[in-house]
């Protein structure tokens, strides 16, 4: 089983290297490392000469957006398997050998868990085993995600129709069509928030689900409805951060959250060896 990894890039000095050292620390197990820079202005791309000779595929050129740039490193991979770890992610030590391991050898799409780091602490996002959440919402963590590349020839490429929610609808696609799932609990990898989709979701990423959900069958009420709701969860959950800020009883609060393994305490963090 051959694995192919690709790190779609744009102006990403600060977190590039960080991201291409976890990659390459488990090169004896990854088969093609391909980089796709969306024509970077910054340092990027001589941080990336320094490895050039471990690249397998270095593509720098402008693009239509991280749809686009997902699209050609798939087009270019050669892999079984094919994972995307972004240049603000990094994949956690072992993901490799323990998908390698835990693969059931049939599946066309396998997600497992992702660390999230918010600026303040680490959370651990599972994806969802109960594959009908994709009906109305992003239940699948794709920086955790590998697949096909038979799957992506079969089921078709990113959509570019959209700036966030473009793993939502690959999922929901994929699983319309009749793709298989096999959902892990494994950490596969680390997801820095910041970008478009988490900075406001209100913004970009929740219309667009709605969106989404109406195009592959949902009702306009129902998927207004969630949308409102999804607004309302996130304004509120920011609210409540605040106030226990105020209080002072954020400490008790992310206490309650490792227990519920929603938290990750950073003894744990080390273990996983992320670059820092």
């Amino acid at each position: 089983m051959l694995i192919s990894i690709i790190t779609p890039v744009y102006n990403a000095e600060k977190s590039i290297e960080k991201t291409i050292l976890s990659i390459l620390r488990q090169k004896n197990t990854i088969d093609q490392y391909i980089i796709i820079d969306g024509g970077s202005t910054d340092k990027t791309l001589k941080i990336i000469s320094k490895y050039k000779d471990k690249i397998d595929i270095l593509v720098s050129e402008k693009d239509k957006g991280i749809a686009d740039a997902y699209n050609k490193g798939v087009k270019l991979a050669t892999g079984d398997l094919i994972g995307i770890i972004a240049a603000n992610d990094q994949l956690i030590n072992t993901a490799i050998k323990k998908l390698k391991t835990n693969y059931d050898g049939f599946s066309d799409v396998i997600c497992g868990n992702l660390i999230e780091y918010n600026g303040e602490r680490f959370i651990r996002r599972y994806s969802d085993p109960n594959l009908k959440q994709l009906t109305t919402r992003t239940s699948l963590m794709h920086p955790a995600t590998f697949i096909k590349r038979k799957a992506y020839l079969k089921y078709g490429l990113y959509s570019l129709d959209y700036k966030c929610a473009i793993d939502r609808e690959l999922f929901l696609r994929y699983y319309k069509k009749g793709a298989s799932f096999q959902i892990l609990d494994i950490d596969f990898s680390f997801f820095t928030c910041g970008g478009i989709s988490t900075l406001n979701p209100c913004k970009y990423a929740l219309p667009e689900d709605a969106e989404i959900s109406i195009k592959y069958g949902s009702q306009i009420l129902k998927a207004k409805t969630y949308l409102y709701r999804s607004i309302l969860q996130y304004y509120f959950f920011v609210l409540i951060k605040k106030i226990l800020k105020i209080v002072n009883r954020k400490h008790q609060f992310n206490n309650y959250m490792i227990k519920k393994r929603k938290y990750i305490p950073q003894s744990q963090i080390d273990k996983l060896k992320v670059y820092k």
